[in-house]
């Protein structure tokens, strides 16, 4: 990624932001005077890496837990886990498994509070530490033994526990005391969910009890209503054998536990993604499966129904396919296996043939794909083919690749619409129409994009030009943000920097009166506007047209408006070599 930024002569020094992590980058400072520039000056730096931020706690006993954690990026080399009770200065290191995202902990001791700190080493540079803390469980007592049986009365004996206590709790019942729960049963099993279902018991329960236990380890306890006779759990570990362990209460009585045993599903691989495609090759990577696993399945086929399929060993995130023919769509799927079991499935689709971008996710990244001509184009969000739009792209003004976001031209559509149709978009993308405030939003959320107006009135244009533009999200009534202004109309946008959008049904202006009301349109209006290109087309009285303030003053309805948008950095990415990375 290349970037330019511009500062005056007075400073010596520039904080660069948004980097990517772990990435050597070369800078360069020239100095201008007109035209005139002076030799570079370069050095190389090499970011830092992102560390872990989040440490989790789960299924504490008294003498183990469960830590998670997600991962760093790049993924580390090795994961070093230091631990020590708080009030002591013994400590202990364990290495941890760089590939896994949890790791159980055994031999603490109970009701213990033990600080708890994870660094990620990549090579020699070790990250910041993240640092945690966990209390364990008081442990049970133990060796519980009945002695001294008589018809009307037992002695118990039993260990203390080695954590301090308050007292002691002792509960018995008859074995005919209460009628149990029945016919305890999982299943939707998932690789991290499963529903239990069970049969009431003939006499009413004040609750239910659920322990879930698996490799030994003791699970969480869980109360259920009487008035239910199922429960969904969650936050499951994939591939992993659990024991259900449920009885009824009603106050101090308990009914007989019942049992019931089941095994997760082997979790698929997932975020399977085609980079670096080329006529004859593509680069397929994903992320691995909690589960451990002995390897993957990859299956590739095109249209004609030539398939083939390859065996991945489980350490590889990666692989690079060759030999693919050129201009064809491949359909890839991608699975776990261990032993006899398989995952279930992901799947994703590249073409070949050149393309440098699969899923255009802007108006941008079609013309780089070769596709010059103006017209109606679909846009996938982020890249993501569920979430696909249409769009027009304007491929020819200064250069191309501008999303058009509204068009007003001949007063055949209506402008004066409630909040609902300004949020969703309304029109003919061929004719005059408003793209919809969330699509908006979400293109301007995958990163910097600019804004250009142009305004027409027969022979006589102009055009005004913001370095910066992004709409906020619905919470925020999608505020207006934009940059720097340049071009021939005016500024008349500025005035409307940082407000929320309103309509004639949503009046979010600071106006005393309703200024979409007032002046026939929806805009993002402060008091009232300098500004309403939603206004009603061909009306010539005072600012219930199409104005800009600065160009026609607020007594002309412009002709002819085109808004668009297009990603920053697009005259760079035109020329600039993309830069391979080797997962």
């Amino acid at each position: 990624m290349a970037s330019e930024v511009t500062v005056s002569k007075d400073k010596s020094e520039l904080t660069l932001t948004d980097l990517e992590p772990g990435t050597e980058y070369t800078i360069s400072v020239i100095a201008e005077r007109g035209r005139q520039q002076s030799l570079e000056s370069t050095v190389d730096a090499f970011t830092g890496f992102r560390p872990i931020t989040q440490l989790h706690f789960s299924r504490v006993t008294s003498s183990s837990v469960n830590i998670t954690w997600n991962d760093p990026s790049p993924p580390a080399d090795r994961l070093i886990l230091t631990y020590s009770p708080k009030d002591k200065k013994e400590t202990k290191e364990v290495m941890l498994d760089p590939t896994k995202r949890h790791a159980a902990l055994s031999g603490l001791q109970p009701s213990t509070e033990y600080i708890m700190s994870l660094v990620a080493v990549h090579g020699f540079v070790s990250s910041e530490a993240i640092v945690g803390s966990v209390t364990t469980e008081i442990d049970p007592p133990k060796n519980l033994t009945i002695v001294n049986v008589t018809t009307e009365s037992v002695t118990v004996h039993w260990a203390p526990p080695i954590a301090p206590f308050d007292h002691y709790k002792i509960s018995c019942k008859s074995d005919q005391a209460m009628d149990h729960p029945k016919n305890l049963i999982a299943i939707n099993i998932t690789p991290t969910e499963t529903l239990l279902k069970w049969d009431p018991p003939g006499v009413e329960a004040e609750n239910y009890v659920i322990v879930l236990t698996h490799d030994s380890v003791a699970g969480e306890t869980i109360l259920v209503d009487r008035t239910e006779q199922e429960y969904k759990l969650i936050n499951l570990l994939p591939s992993t054998s659990y024991k259900v362990t449920m009885y009824a209460i009603n106050g101090p009585v308990t009914s007989r536990t019942i049992y019931a045993n089941f095994t997760t599903l082997l979790d698929p691989p997932s975020n399977l993604t085609a980079s670096e495609v080329t006529r004859r090759s593509a680069l397929l990577s994903w992320f691995p499966p909690v589960a451990e696993i002995e390897n993957y399945i990859m299956t590739y086929r095109s249209p004609d129904g030539s398939r083939k399929e390859l065996i991945v060993d489980a350490e590889d995130t990666w692989i690079r396919l060759e030999g693919l023919s050129e201009n064809t769509e491949y359909t890839v799927r991608l699975q776990a296996a261990q032993d006899a079991v398989r995952s279930g499935f992901i799947s994703t689709i590249f073409t070949t043939g050149g393309r440098v971008f699969m899923n255009p996710q802007d108006c941008a990244q079609h013309l780089i794909n070769g596709d010059n001509l103006s017209g109606i184009y679909t846009i996938s969000l982020n890249g993501d083919l569920s979430q696909r739009v249409q769009v027009y792209c304007d491929m020819t003004t200064d250069g191309g690749g501008w999303i058009v976001f509204q068009r007003r031209q001949n007063g055949l559509t209506d402008f004066f619409r409630k909040w609902a149709d300004y949020r969703i978009g309304f029109g003919n993308l061929e004719d005059e129409f408003w793209l919809g405030l969330d699509n908006m939003h979400k293109i301007t959320s995958q990163g910097r994009y600019e804004l250009w107006i142009d305004m027409r009135d027969g022979q006589e244009t102009a055009y005004a030009y913001y370095d910066k533009f992004s709409i906020g999200d619905a919470r925020s009534l999608y505020k207006l943000r934009i940059g720097e202004y340049n071009g021939t109309a005016g500024d008349s946008l500025s005035y409307h920097q940082g407000r929320p959008f309103s309509t004639k049904d949503r009046d979010n202006d600071v106006a005393v009166t309703n200024c979409a009301m007032s002046y026939k349109g929806a805009w993002w209006y402060k008091n009232c506007h300098r500004t309403n290109l939603n206004g009603k087309y061909g009306e010539s009285r005072h600012s219930q047209g199409i104005n800009w303030y600065h160009w026609k003053g607020h007594e002309f309805s412009i002709p002819f408006v085109e808004m668009k948008m297009r990603p920053y950095n697009h005259r760079n990415s035109l020329g600039r070599k993309r830069r391979s990375v080797q997962l």
